[in-house]
């Protein structure tokens, strides 16, 4: 039996890169080894192997095996690192039920206020001779569909991609600084999905993700807005289908695009000010849990403040000598010193890089083939 305590409490860019290329190229060579096994299947009994795609059975596994591959990764790798990922990729710290509610709101307000600008660009790509034609092979009028939707479309992605953007990744390239960390994990979670009509969503989503996982201290926060998010658009989808509209829109006018201009900016300004309401609880919640901790929270109290000493977040020093903490009680010099090492690490930056260019050409590639 594996001894835990050996595991290691923090992910380190090294991580980041390792485990976003296993995440970039491992799922295309079992798509291809699931091709093979398809066509074998198709010739077995009979059929085309484009008819023995359209099988309900079929697309159903199509939407879903991704996710499954990818979380099957992400419990490979960190067993194979030794990595303690509840507290590595922040699952140990809850959130307030009154931020749950301002981060849904938040969820909302993001979907309605970027979807003018998103129908703007892709205008754009249609103008440009992208083909956006897009069936998921779900019927949207159809319960068991929905449900499918709902659990495997919306739930699952939620737990998966966090878990490995901003969970491993996000945390893991933290050293070198916070807004780095933020959107590099966007932009790779946007990259992953190698769809080119909704990477400015996607990236816009990865990059509030990731800034809600900082401000909060913690992975629920992304999770949560993830879900909903997508179970959101799945109800959309659902009573567009019922009322036999696209819920797209005819025709980009220059009102249109003020009108798109104005929403982000009201988006914008609600994020600001939500975000501060967002921190004004954290903020309480910590000095509460400072404050009066029991022996059962002091590790996780503890792990925080060591986080947040190696990261050089504002004011943590201070915390630390409130409650007789130091560092060192935790995470070994050793530890620290591979941390610090890896700020200033080339072949790091490169292999981060590579993967970064590799997975925009494979995003071009499969929208303009």
């Amino acid at each position: 039996m594996t001894n835990k305590l050996n595991y290691r409490k923090y992910c380190t860019p090294y991580d980041s890169v390792k485990l976003n290329l296993m995440v970039l190229i491992v799922p295309y060579l079992f798509s291809f080894a699931l091709i093979l096994v398809y066509m074998l299947l198709a010739s077995s009994a009979n059929q085309e192997y484009e008819e023995f795609l359209e099988n309900n059975v079929v697309e159903k596994i199509n939407l879903v095996f991704l996710q499954l591959v990818a979380l099957g990764l992400f419990f490979y790798f960190i067993k194979k690192q030794k990595i303690n990922f509840k507290i590595a990729c922040k699952l140990n710290k809850k959130i307030s039920i009154k931020n749950m509610l301002l981060i849904v709101i938040l969820g909302v307000l993001f979907v309605y206020l970027t979807s003018p600008f998103l129908e703007i660009f892709e205008q754009g790509l249609i103008s440009i001779g992208v083909d956006l034609t897009s069936d998921v092979g779900l019927d949207f009028s159809n319960a068991f569909d929905i449900i499918f939707a709902i659990l495997f479309l919306g739930i699952l992605p939620g737990f998966v991609e966090e878990l490995i953007f901003r969970g491993v990744i996000l945390q893991g390239l933290r050293p070198y600084g916070k807004w780095f960390a933020i959107l590099i994990s966007a932009l790779l979670f946007m990259l992953f999905h190698g769809n080119l009509q909704q990477t400015i969503y996607q990236f816009a989503y990865g990059v509030l993700a990731g800034y809600l996982v900082i401000l909060t201290g913690s992975l629920w926060a992304s999770i949560l807005i993830h879900i909903f998010n997508n179970v959101f658009i799945i109800m959309i989808t659902v009573i567009n289908t019922a009322s036999n509209s696209t819920g797209e829109y005819n025709d980009i006018t220059f009102g249109f695009i003020l009108t798109a201009i104005g929403f982000l900016v009201v988006l914008f300004i609600a994020i600001y000010y939500l975000s501060k309401f967002i921190k004004k609880n954290v903020n309480y919640e910590n000095k509460i849990q400072t404050n009066t901790f029991e022996n059962s929270e002091y590790e996780n109290v503890l792990q925080d403040l060591n986080y947040q000493l190696l990261y050089k977040d504002a004011n943590v020093k201070d915390e630390i000598n409130t409650i007789k903490i130091h560092a060192n009680d935790y995470i070994e010099p050793s530890e620290k010193l591979k941390i610090t090492e890896f700020r200033n690490n080339r072949p790091v930056r490169y292999l981060l890089w590579v993967g970064i260019i590799g997975a925009i050409l494979l995003v071009l590639l499969n929208s303009f083939s």
